[in-house]
């Protein structure tokens, strides 16, 4: 069998493992549909019956959803199957799982063009492919209706099209497309990708007869695509960065109340210069800034314990394999030494991917610098293929990477598909379809139901799991659009459902509305006794309601 043929194979072979891990029980597997899944999904559903989101804006290209102008492309990617399957976890998820299928592909035909002047060119694409397929943090990112593996996605593809432009100047136009597509998916990306575009015009710039030129048709072809874009961005602020400036460290208030305490302790000894020098706001504040950058290069966030925020947590795992931790340091030992052009990008891109999470005070965060995975996963595969083509115990270093990452991938399904589903139901809003389905089975008993907004955004679950009539929800429900010290809106009403803001089951329960029922996280209330539950899968209360007299 020929080495082409053999490659072609070997390349077969990763994508139907990539597509078996996205795709197997999908639609069941998180057990759950998260908030912003069901935001996406109803919202998609809203526009499939009425050609506007939930808040009746006609074909939006950003959703205002909880006040966090999400990016609308999702949505749209899932309306085909959404029409076809139902407003439901297969539905959601379906598309965003064939393009993580999809993904190593991409990865492979990147790499491969990325590292043209290596004789071992093909080796280390085939390789980076396969890590990207059997990577715990992009089946995690590909297996939910959420944005960063789409950025991801189109951000590999205008990349790839990119360095195809060095033999045709055409192709720069594709690339401005699937930079647009990368824009309008995911906010970070509107930072990362012009960055890493105009990073490449400068590394690259002899690559063309005519850089000048090159740039306007690049720039012009980009603008027309983003058009859109622009026009909807004048139109209301927030749709360029969603929520960001209410999670920025300038908004957060304790880089202030350092500032203000070290300026007390130092007042007390009358050290007005050194107060002046060390403890002002851009010091601080850039100091803040840059502990936030390197909290994401920590090895014990990306090895062992992962992202502490749900739902972009692993149980018992980093979101990298801890093999990993060893390839991606010989890796980058053999690119530093080389000092080529593929491994300055590869540095870049790492560098750029976590600019936009290290300006909020929500840090490490791995869903913020998922665009990270592709340069740590290149950068392993090159530390594999050095290791594996040094010809003494060569046979023993390729039993021994084989053995590792088959041991490490089947921990991580093990984990995925056992643990989680029955241990950390939670992490994915575990118990509001069940929750829906007792209240809409018993609402007819009761006055009004009411909802303590302590559970987070309740109201989108009752619209997604009753696949409530869009155009009733835009008539009828109450909205209170005043943005909350977070930056979230909140759904008041929606018919005898109430979701009330500001609830304390303690005050409450103390002067009830007569005939209505009353829906509190158990944690709420640890002791009443109540009147319906609703559990998780090992038994746990998850939600009480308690029926007044």
């Amino acid at each position: 069998m020929s080495i082409f043929n053999k490659r072609r194979i070997f390349l077969f072979l990763i994508l139907i493992c990539a597509l078996a891990v996205r795709v197997y029980k999908v639609g069941e597997i998180p057990i759950a549909i998260y908030s912003d899944e069901a935001s996406l999904g109803y919202n998609a559903f809203s526009l499939l019956h009425t050609g506007r989101d939930e808040f009746g804006v006609p074909h939006p290209l950003a959703f205002q959803s909880f006040g966090d102008w999400k990016t609308a492309l999702p949505s749209y990617l899932a309306i085909p199957t959404i029409a076809l399957l139902g407003l439901n976890g297969w539905g959601l998820r379906l598309p965003i799982a064939l393009l993580g299928s999809i993904a190593p592909l991409v990865v492979y035909f990147l790499v491969r063009t990325l590292f043209r002047g290596d004789s071992r060119r093909i080796k280390i694409a085939l390789v980076a492919a396969l890590l990207i397929s059997l990577s715990p943090w992009h089946i995690l990112h590909s297996r939910a209706l959420l944005f960063e593996s789409i950025g991801l996605f189109f951000l590999l593809l205008c990349v790839f099209f990119f360095y195809r432009s060095f033999d045709s100047i055409k192709n720069l136009i594709l690339s401005a497309l699937f930079f647009s597509f990368s824009i309008y998916s995911y906010h970070s990306l509107r930072i990362v990708t012009p960055l890493l575009i105009l990073f490449l015009f400068i590394l690259y710039r002899t690559n063309f007869r005519n850089t000048i030129r090159s740039a306007v048709l690049y720039i012009t072809a980009g603008i027309i695509f983003l058009l859109p874009f622009f026009v909807a961005v004048m139109g209301k602020s927030d749709i360029l960065f969603g929520r960001a400036r209410y999670i920025s460290v300038f908004y957060d208030q304790g880089v202030k109340l350092r500032i203000e305490e070290y300026e007390r302790q130092d007042g007390s000894t009358q050290n007005t210069r050194l107060t002046n020098l060390f403890h002002n706001k851009p010091y601080s504040y850039s100091l803040d800034i840059l502990n936030r950058y390197f909290s994401h290069l920590n090895g014990n966030f990306l090895f062992l314990v992962g992202d502490r925020a749900t739902p972009f947590q692993i149980s018992n795992m980093g979101f990298l394999y801890f093999i990993d931790s060893l390839f991606l340091l010989l890796g980058l030992y053999v690119l530093a030494r080389k000092g080529k052009e593929d491994g300055e990008l590869l540095f870049f891109w790492l560098i750029v991917s976590i600019i936009p999470s290290a300006f909020t005070f929500l840090t490490p965060s791995s869903n913020r610098i998922f665009n990270a995975v592709f340069p740590l996963l290149t950068i392993s595969a090159v530390g594999i293929v050095f290791l594996a083509g040094k010809q003494k115990r060569r046979l023993i270093s390729i039993l021994v990477v084989t053995f590792g990452y088959s041991l490490s991938f089947a921990f991580f399904l093990y984990q995925y598909f056992l643990i989680m589903p029955k241990d950390y139901a939670s992490w994915w809003h575990y118990g509001f379809k069940e929750l829906v389905q007792t209240l809409v089975n018993v609402e007819g008993l009761y006055d009004r139901v009411i909802i303590s907004d302590r559970l987070g955004v309740p109201y989108i679950f009752f619209l997604y799991y009753q696949k409530y009539n869009p155009t009733k929800f835009q008539s009828e429900g109450v909205v209170d659009f005043h943005r909350d010290p977070l930056g979230f809106i909140h759904v008041e009403n929606l018919g005898r459902f109430e979701f009330k803001r500001h609830f304390d089951w303690k005050t409450e329960k103390k002067n009830l509305w007569p005939h209505s029922l009353y829906v509190v996280r158990s944690e709420e209330s640890p002791n009443d006794p109540p009147t319906y539950e609703i559990k998780d899968p090992e038994g746990k209360s998850i939600f009480k309601l308690y029926a007044s007299s």
